[in-house]
């Protein structure tokens, strides 16, 4: 009679069939797999849905460019004109004019921002009362049997060109003004001397009249040194 039984014990543990264990092993497998079956399927449809969003959003933006280009065809950005059915292409309109007027209108240009800058060191400015007033005294000096848009009309302005025109003229009378002082007896002068080409009829016209033409005769002889003088010292880089 044996006096332990941990022998047999033993022997009974290990005797437990393996096939015990195999199906919670299994189900362990099962589990990942069915959570990276999940996985795998939410990744698809997350990508599936950005994919899809992005080709919605492409074809929005292709519309859009496709309506602004129809927009800008009509409006003439893109083809200025048709001749036959042949486009005249803006930018070869733009080549043209550049090739023809671009230096002038560039110096044109240069100018004007030079006579402002002066103006604005200067602290002087020119308010539209003031262009309104020169261009009815231009008017007034041709007779005024004219409109602006008449004169406007003979000189192929227009009215916002008109007024930058006056506005330089103002500026460049009131900077090179403070040089030059006319006194009573040089507006005596003048109109003793003048008197004949002198269009005023009342003696207070007559006498800024003849301020104005005096002051034109000066910046006639001082505008072009003084332009010279400003160009030089300023710091202008023109590229071809």
């Amino acid at each position: 009679m044996p006096t332990k039984n941990t022998p047999d014990r033993k022997r009974r543990v290990s005797r437990i069939p393996k096939k015990t264990r195999l199906p919670v092993v299994r189900s362990i497998v099962d589990k990942d797999l069915s959570i990276a079956g999940q996985t795998y399927d939410s990744v698809t449809s997350l990508t599936s849905a950005r994919k899809s969003r992005f080709s919605s959003w492409y074809i929005i933006a292709l519309l859009v460019l496709i309506l602004v280009g129809i927009i800008l065809v009509r409006r003439g950005y893109i083809v200025s004109a048709l001749v036959d059915g042949k486009p005249i292409f803006s930018w070869q309109l733009q080549k043209e004019l550049s090739q023809r007027f671009g230096k002038q209108m560039l110096e044109g240009m240069i100018t004007e921002k030079l006579i402002r800058n002066e103006a604005q060191k200067a602290g002087v400015g020119i308010s539209q009362e003031d262009i309104n007033a020169r261009q009815q005294e231009m008017i007034a000096n041709i007779g005024g049997q004219v409109s602006i848009d008449d004169l406007l009309k003979y000189q192929g302005l227009t009215r916002e060109e008109f007024d930058t025109q006056t506005r330089m003229q103002l500026l460049v009378e009131k900077l090179l003004g403070r040089e030059y002082t006319i006194t009573d007896t040089d507006i005596d002068n003048y109109i003793a001397t003048n008197r004949a080409r002198l269009v005023s009829t009342t003696a207070a016209d007559l006498r800024e009249e003849s301020r104005r033409m005096l002051m034109d005769q000066f910046l006639g002889k001082r505008i072009q040194p003084w332009f010279t003088e400003i160009k030089e010292k300023a710091n202008i880089v023109v590229f071809p």
